[in-house]
């Protein structure tokens, strides 16, 4: 490669690189998620409730909050951290760049604005049905509410995400960090696995709430549920479907054999507290 293309390489790396930069200064930084669901698997309908903090981390004030959602989950109601209703506007509209990709786009008014390096609290009631967009193109996005599997992330837009329908804002979610606090109320016979850590399980006659709580800020929630059969080695926890459990076993050997390497090689890790891994079906990534 000569050094002229190597400079042109350069700019242009430079350039996307501040242009990336820039759209993200344009949004509030996402701080902490409180995710409170329950799922009707009669009418196969998801009922969510969704506080998040934000930080104005610009160096101008913020009128409004851009929120995504699942093209068929509406959002009932908009309240700020002393419950007071935020006016809001929602419409399904189409990723600019990702035509076939529908998104439920919702803009919040803060009524005060938030100045830079202030926090604030948002919370969104809402509710409606996944169906993923594997008819749409992103064929492991098959995120859906089912008894037999169940799969609510990121991919799907499942739980509110900041950011405008566009490409760019996509690939700028990846920077976020954030840690959240998942409540889920499911039936009796489902088990709820999430990469965070279980830290309550309550059950009544009918229906069985989960608690998690992340083990390190993330830049996204995955939450599957099943009939989950559950296999530990010390911190280490593997979720798999019964007639796996060979190869969990395996897994999990493989696993604990590749952590004693690694820290043979660079030393434990800090803070170290163990690995979920989450077995799902073919094809959804």
């Amino acid at each position: 490669m000569t050094i002229k293309k190597l400079l042109i390489s350069f700019i242009t790396l430079v350039f996307v690189s501040f242009a990336f930069s820039a759209d993200a200064n344009e949004l509030p930084k996402t701080l902490e998620y409180k995710l409170n669901l329950r799922i009707d698997y009669g009418t196969k309908k998801l009922y969510g409730k969704c506080e998040i903090t934000i930080s104005n981390e610009t160096n101008q004030p913020m009128g409004t909050v851009p929120v995504l959602l699942y093209r068929l989950l509406s959002v009932k109601n908009v309240e700020n951290e002393n419950s007071v209703p935020l006016p809001f506007n929602q419409e399904v509209v189409s990723i600019s760049d990702w035509e076939e990709i529908q998104v439920n786009f919702i803009e919040i008014s803060l009524i005060k604005m938030l100045s830079p390096g202030e926090q604030r609290k948002i919370e969104l009631e809402y509710e409606g049905y996944l169906f993923g967009y594997s008819a749409e193109g992103w064929r492991f996005v098959k995120d859906h509410i089912d008894k037999n599997f169940t799969i609510i992330r990121t991919d799907g837009f499942g739980y509110p995400v900041i950011g405008y329908p566009n490409e760019r804002d996509m690939m700028i979610i990846v920077q976020e960090q954030y840690d959240y606090l998942i409540n889920i109320t499911v039936p009796n016979e489902m088990i709820v696995v999430t990469a965070g850590k279980l830290i309550d399980r309550t059950k009544t006659d009918d229906e069985t709430t989960f608690i998690f709580r992340s083990k390190k800020p993330s830049w996204r929630i995955d939450i599957a549920i099943s009939d989950y059969q559950t296999f530990e080695k010390g911190e280490n926890k593997f979720y798999y479907f019964a007639p796996d459990s060979l190869g969990a076993q395996k897994v999990m050997n493989a696993l604990k054999a590749s952590y004693e390497l690694y820290t043979s090689w660079f030393g434990p890790l800090d803070s170290f507290q163990g690995f979920t891994i989450i077995e799902v079906p073919e094809g959804y990534s």
